[in-house]
């Protein structure tokens, strides 16, 4: 009887440090999973303390800009030259309370390029995790694998804006990773924005105008409207990309009357059906200050008034375009030169002409831009003349102003 407590009791010392050795070999491929990297090393250090490295192989630098090394050549060679880097783990029993980043036997191996730095990752089965990482690393790690308590994430992430790293890489992915926390983001997100870092508001805009609730539309428009023109220009970039904001509308008419983002004015002017931005429009048209703005707002206003350019021309259009990259423009599909040479809707034909003599891309554009000036000297020749006159006084664009000047020196021949 004493044989068998002792060996029950022998075993069940045993028994939890294998159930623990599990647990944090299967912990570490979970983390390991997540963060796209391979298990490396376990390391036991005192009072059952385990530093883990991961890692993966990255490009030297020679290779991810694109160059060449001598011993590769265009046709081939040997695969490209990679070095390893590591994140560095450690694994504390949860037994220990005092354990703290700063108190650990960090070794520092060489981790990827950017910012990282060591995080507090919270508790997991019967370990407290730190891990040397990115920020925006351990927020890709916590969300897929479950951890209690540790750094704040969202704190973590809005610190990251701060962060000017190779290629901007911390503060670009901490701004996309912030849509995530919604509503709860947007105090933080408020102080960074009309804070006294202007790089970091700049990306708080672009976190703000990831989160598509009432909550940040307001705080885009309340920080559209400051005095400060780096708060102001840092909402503008939030509030013009995609999903349009119906709330922002005021913001969007401003865009407007100052010509700023006139595309993406536009879009969401149609998209909601604005017809109270008819007069601000009639504005752009009357006086661009680039060609793209005055066929944008003409097309967009033609649009709120029931009368859209037809569907033909665009489409004709479209196929020019299509066809100066599939043939280098040496081949423009007659069908539609025709269309758009046949139209009556002489003042959409005028807009489309406009933007064809003026299409700038790398591909051969010189057959599409003489088609352009054909066109228009396909139209009433008086009227058009007067119509390129005024467009070219407005225009603050040199260059948009030079090509009406040459258009309009091309139709007096």
């Amino acid at each position: 009887m004493i044989r068998i407590l002792l060996t029950v009791g022998v075993a069940s010392a045993i028994l939890p440090q294998s159930i623990l050795a599990n647990r944090l070999r299967s912990d570490t491929d979970d983390i390991a999973r997540a963060l796209g990297y391979n298990f490396s090393s376990e390391e036991a250090l005192p009072e059952g303390v385990r530093r883990i490295l991961l890692v993966k192989a990255e490009p030297d630098p020679f290779e991810r800009s694109g160059g060449q090394s001598p011993s590769t050549s265009a046709s081939g060679g040997p695969p490209p030259k990679t070095h390893p880097v590591y994140i560095e783990l450690i694994a504390v029993p949860t037994r220990d309370r005092s354990a703290t980043v700063a108190a650990l036997p960090w070794t520092s191996p060489r981790a990827a390029e950017g910012h990282h730095e060591r995080i507090d990752l919270g508790t997991r089965s019967a370990f407290h995790w730190f891990g040397d990482m990115s920020l925006y690393g351990q927020e890709f790690l916590r969300s897929r694998v479950t951890f209690q308590g540790g750094d704040e994430r969202l704190g973590l992430l809005i610190r990251g804006l701060s962060i000017d790293d190779a290629g901007t890489a911390t503060r670009n992915t901490c701004a996309g990773l912030l849509a995530c926390y919604g509503d709860s983001a947007v105090p933080a997100l408020e102080r960074v924005l009309f804070g006294d870092d202007k790089q970091a508001a700049w990306y708080a805009g672009i976190a703000t105008g990831g989160i598509e609730t009432d909550e940040a539309t307001k705080l885009l428009i309340r920080a559209y409207e400051c005095d400060r023109l780096e708060v102001r220009q840092a909402a503008t970039y939030g509030l013009v990309h995609r999903p349009y904001r119906r709330g922002a509308e005021r913001a969007y008419l401003r865009m407007l009357r100052d010509q700023v983002y006139v595309d993406s004015a536009c879009e969401a002017v149609v998209k909601f059906q604005w017809k109270q931005a008819v007069p601000a429009l009639g504005t752009v048209i009357e006086k661009p200050r680039v060609l793209r703005h005055y066929r944008i707002a003409l097309q967009t206003r033609r649009s709120l008034e029931g009368n859209p350019f037809p569907a033909s021309l665009l489409t004709a259009e479209s196929h020019l375009l299509s066809a100066v990259f599939r043939s280098g423009g040496r081949d423009l599909p007659a069908a539609d030169k025709h269309v758009l040479l046949a139209a009556t809707d002489r003042e959409a034909v005028l807009a489309i002409a406009v933007s064809l003599l003026t299409t700038k891309t790398k591909a051969n554009v010189q057959g599409l831009n003489g088609f352009g000036l054909d066109l228009l000297k396909s139209q009433p020749r008086r009227e058009t003349v007067v119509s390129l006159q005024k467009l070219a006084r407005s225009l603050s664009n040199e260059e948009d102003r030079k090509a009406l000047e040459k258009a309009l020196d091309d139709l007096a021949e």
